[in-house]
């Protein structure tokens, strides 16, 4: 599978929002030059491996996310929030039925 640098760092620049960040927070948590980041990004080149994992620790998500757009640990939340929530639906249908 080849990454797509594109959609990576537009990822990272819409984590970066989310975050409330900025590129520049992000270069000084990672340990890269402001300027070596604006240019990685602006050219749309890969990071490494080292960088994309920093990068991926820094704005909370993983580097599975960064370069597929997917992240299959949120698939296994889900799937635990759903049944909490039927969980929750089943006890109260039961208080409701002996509230009436």
């Amino acid at each position: 599978m080849s990454m797509d640098a594109v959609s990576f760092w537009n990822r990272v620049k819409q984590l970066i929002k989310s975050n409330n960040t900025t590129q520049r927070g992000l270069s000084e948590t990672i340990g890269l030059s402001a300027r070596t980041l604006e240019i990685k990004i602006g050219r749309k080149s890969a990071p490494d491996v080292f960088e994309a994992y920093k990068i991926a620790q820094a704005l909370n998500t993983t580097v599975e996310y960064l370069v597929t757009g997917e992240d299959s640990t949120h698939g296994e939340k889900i799937t635990e929030i759903k049944n909490l929530l039927l969980l929750v639906n089943q006890n109260l249908d039961i208080l409701n039925k002996e509230v009436q």
